[in-house]
């Protein structure tokens, strides 16, 4: 009876392999594309701007206090809109005043 079973029964024949080898690399390069063009991933791009200086003196012509404010854009580049829950800034000496949406509303 065990010569009568069909041993290769289930098995992949090789054109079957070739085909879900290819399938295979098909999704690999669709998943890297994707997370590469932002489908899958957020992509955000700052536009930096030019740095504005302003400096506070006293009657006497000393200068003190100097305040440079510079403003950046973030843009979302991806395929899909992001949420953004909060902006923060870490540096010595650096205090971040302001955020603002693109229409000038306050940032929630």
């Amino acid at each position: 009876m065990w010569e009568r079973l069909d041993h290769g029964a289930g098995m992949a024949t090789p054109s079957e392999l070739r085909r879900m080898r290819g399938a295979l690399v098909a999704v690999v390069l669709l998943v890297l594309g994707a997370s590469a063009s932002g489908l899958a991933v957020p992509r955000l791009a700052v536009d930096g701007g030019s740095p504005d200086v302003l400096t506070f003196g006293d009657d006497a012509g000393r200068v003190r206090n100097t305040v440079v404010r510079l403003r950046h854009r973030i843009v979302d580049d991806g395929w899909f809109p992001v949420t953004v829950s909060g902006v923060g800034l870490r540096a010595d000496g650096v205090r971040l005043t302001e955020v603002r949406e693109d229409g000038g509303r306050a940032f929630a």
